[in-house]
């Protein structure tokens, strides 16, 4: 088996589902976001991005993606915005995994963002639960290129979706 890799928006559960994933597969986990934080001194995204801006942040991130498809197998919980990346696509592409995109309504996104923001900057300008809409809007055809299968993960339980991963794998 290759890497099996997670895509979709903010709080639409990559880690949580991953993790669950991974152990019932018995198989390594990798958050890139926390792989890609450990590039920089800084302790948040947001520090990061702050200081860096998104650009740099972008960089680390295709970076980290070519570092962690040239390891053993295991489940990758990208970050949100990694689909948007044209050379991140093109490592997606040419490496061997299985892409799930992870789907949830704008509305249960933001509901999840509103109840815990986390370490995650605005994209917009907007907080992060008010730009939801418009940010999903604006990454369906990033995240529809890579997709292997989609799934609904706005509506079950993670143990309930990596199962359904996992029968998919």
């Amino acid at each position: 088996m290759g890497h099996v890799v997670l895509a979709g928006l903010r709080a639409v559960g990559k880690t949580t589902i991953g993790k669950i994933l991974a152990s019932s597969c018995d198989l390594g986990f990798v958050d890139l976001d926390a792989r890609v934080l450990s590039r920089f001194p800084e302790a948040t995204v947001k520090q990061c991005w702050g200081k860096y801006g998104e650009a740099a942040w972008r960089e680390a991130e295709v970076v980290s993606l070519q570092e962690v498809l040239s390891e053993p197998a295991c489940v990758v919980a990208l970050g949100g915005g990694v689909p948007t990346i044209p050379a991140a696509r093109d490592l997606l592409a040419t490496e061997h995994t299985v892409v799930f995109w992870l789907q949830a309504a704008p509305q249960i996104l933001a509901a999840r963002l509103a109840a815990e923001e986390g370490d995650r900057p605005s994209l917009t300008g907007q907080s992060p639960a008010e730009e939801m809409a418009e940010i999903c809007q604006r990454r369906e055809a990033d995240y529809l290129a890579i997709a292997d299968h989609v799934i609904d993960a706005g509506h079950q339980e993670p143990e309930a979706i990596a199962q359904a991963m996992k029968s998919l794998l």
